[in-house]
C-alpha cells in the first residue's frame, strides 16, 4: 500500500514533468514563429532621413528584436550602431507582415527620432549610411511596404499607424506583391 501511494506520487511527477516539458517546447516553438523587428527612422534638420545599405538596398535601419533590452535599450543600442545620438523617440506604427501563405505574422515596430549629434559610422552587416531627402528616399528604397509606411508616416506626421500586409516574395527577385489584409488605419493621432 504504501509502495502504491508512493509510485502515484512518483508517476504524478513524471507526468508533470513530461507536462512542464512539452509546454515549454510549446512555448519556445512559438517564439520561433513570430517576433518583433525594429525601425528606426531618423530625420535631420534638414528632414532628410537616415537610411543604410544593405546586401547592396537602400533602407531604414533596422533589427530583429529578440533582445533583454528594453525599447528604450534597444533604441539607444541601434543608435550607438548608427553613430548618433538622437531625441524625441516617438512609436509610429505598428504593423503584422504575413510573407507568403506564412500564418504567424511578423510584428515590425517602426520609431522616428530627430538627429541630436555624432558621426555617421556604417553598422556591422552593412556597406553604407547616408542621408537623404524623404522624397527621394522613398524612390530608393526597394521595398514597397517601406515606401508605403514612409509615405503614411510623412502625410499625417502625429498618427501612430496600423496595418496588416501580405508580402509575397518572388524568388531571387527584391521586387514582391503585396496586398493589404488590413488597409492603414490610426492606431492614435
Amino acid at each position: 500500500m504504501i509502495f502504491q501511494k508512493l509510485n502515484i506520487s512518483i508517476l504524478n511527477k513524471i507526468l508533470f514533468s513530461f507536462f512542464l516539458v512539452i509546454l515549454n517546447s510549446y512555448n519556445l516553438s512559438a517564439q520561433q514563429n513570430n517576433f518583433s523587428y525594429f525601425k528606426l527612422c531618423v530625420t535631420n534638420k534638414k528632414n532628410e532621413v537616415l537610411l543604410v545599405k544593405y546586401n547592396g538596398i537602400w533602407e531604414l535601419a533596422g533589427k530583429k528584436y529578440v533582445d533583454p533590452r528594453t525599447i528604450s535599450e534597444f533604441s539607444g543600442f541601434m543608435a550607438d550602431e548608427l553613430g548618433i545620438k538622437f531625441k524625441d523617440l516617438r512609436l509610429r506604427g505598428l504593423f503584422t507582415f504575413y510573407y507568403n501563405k506564412g500564418t504567424y505574422p511578423i510584428l515590425f515596430n517602426y520609431y522616428s527620432a530627430k538627429y541630436k549629434s555624432g558621426e555617421l559610422k556604417i553598422p556591422p552587416g552593412c556597406t553604407d549610411i547616408a542621408w537623404f531627402p524623404i522624397k527621394r528616399a522613398i524612390k530608393i528604397i526597394p521595398f514597397e511596404t517601406m515606401k508605403a509606411i514612409l509615405t503614411k508616416m510623412y502625410q499625417k506626421k502625429k498618427y501612430v499607424w496600423g496595418a496588416s500586409i501580405r508580402i509575397f516574395k518572388k524568388p531571387n527577385s527584391l521586387v514582391n506583391t503585396i496586398k493589404l489584409e488590413e488597409d492603414f488605419y490610426p492606431l492614435s493621432k
